[in-house]
């Protein structure tokens, strides 16, 4: 997730997902997808990606590239209200050089919001993000 430099309410999910995972090792981009996770890990090797949320501490100014990705309110932390999202994410730059810190820490997690704050595409029924 990152938060924009002016106004860090506002928040997006960028995702970098596993390159073991199933819709992934099959992907055309499975050589950028593993380089970007190289990549973010490099720069916090206390903290290499986890399904569990972390807070980036201070602030880390990052050039990310990825597949803009229209997705549901279905509880991810930081999703922008408009529900987009960068999924999956194919490089990530960082302007100034690591290694940084991030933590668990839920007292900076972005807020969580009601479903009906968001303007999300309309769930189909008995999508795979229904609850």
């Amino acid at each position: 997730m990152g938060t924009d430099l002016v106004n860090p309410s506002q928040t997006m999910v960028a995702e970098i997902p596993d390159p073991d995972c199933g819709g992934v090792c099959a992907s055309p981009k499975l050589s950028d997808i593993k380089k970007a996770r190289q990549d973010f890990a490099a720069q916090f090797p206390n903290a290499p990606p986890a399904p569990e949320f972390k807070v980036v501490q201070g602030n880390v100014e990052v050039e990310v590239t990825g597949v803009g990705f229209f997705d549901f309110a279905h509880g991810q932390t930081g999703l922008a209200q408009n529900c987009i999202e960068l999924h999956p994410v194919l490089a990530i730059a960082f302007p100034t050089p690591g290694p940084f810190e991030a933590k668990a820490d839920p007292q900076a997690e972005p807020p969580k919001h009601p479903e009906a704050w968001y303007s999300c595409i309309p769930r189909a029924a008995g999508s795979a993000h229904e609850q």
